[in-house]
């Protein structure tokens, strides 16, 4: 799919999903610019000032391999690991299981 525009994602219940109190958007066929992004932000850095422990860092950045930290939201571009995608977006029986990585979060 093109990178000309975004959609928020949405849950099971066709709600507007967040992470991390930020908005989640991916590619989609007609929608908003990319310029609601914002500027890019360090995805690395935001994972080090939000996890609990160090030795998480890389169970963590791995969850969040296919996703890009904005400004003003978390842009998803692929699916190498789409486990927290799948969780938050409630697709399948995703939803029902919790995201071990996601407590290794402040």
């Amino acid at each position: 799919m093109s990178r000309h525009y975004l959609r928020r994602a949405l849950n099971g219940t066709n709600g507007k999903v967040s992470f991390k109190e930020l908005p989640v958007y991916h590619d989609w066929q007609w929608g908003e610019s990319y310029v609601v992004l914002g500027n890019p932000l360090q995805k690395e850095e935001w994972i080090r000032q939000n996890i609990e422990e160090e030795f998480n860092y890389k169970a963590v950045n791995n969850m969040l391999i296919d996703w890009e930290l904005y400004e003003n939201g978390w842009f998803v571009s692929g699916s190498r690991n789409n486990r927290l995608w799948n969780h938050l977006c409630q697709l399948g029986d995703a939803g029902y299981y919790k995201i071990t990585e996601v407590s290794y979060l402040k």
